[in-house]
């Protein structure tokens, strides 16, 4: 995996803060639903600043998508 997919730069910081704020408290099938249309690297900074437990509900609701979502 490229090291820059990780990289969050500060200026998006803010904003990536706020997304996973509202996704982990958003039922997991319904942010599972928005975020299978972003770009996998957003989508990966995303849930890298979301807890765990919210992050495992979300890619379990992924993964009942297809394989395609995983």
């Amino acid at each position: 995996m490229d090291r820059d997919i990780l990289r969050i730069k500060e200026d998006e910081a803010g904003n990536l803060k706020k997304l996973a704020k509202m996704y982990s408290t958003m039922e997991p099938a319904s942010a599972a639903r928005i975020l299978r249309e972003l770009d996998d690297t957003i989508v990966v900074k995303i849930l890298t600043l979301v807890k765990e437990p919210e992050t495992a509900l979300i890619l379990e609701s992924l993964s009942r998508m297809g394989e395609a979502e995983t």
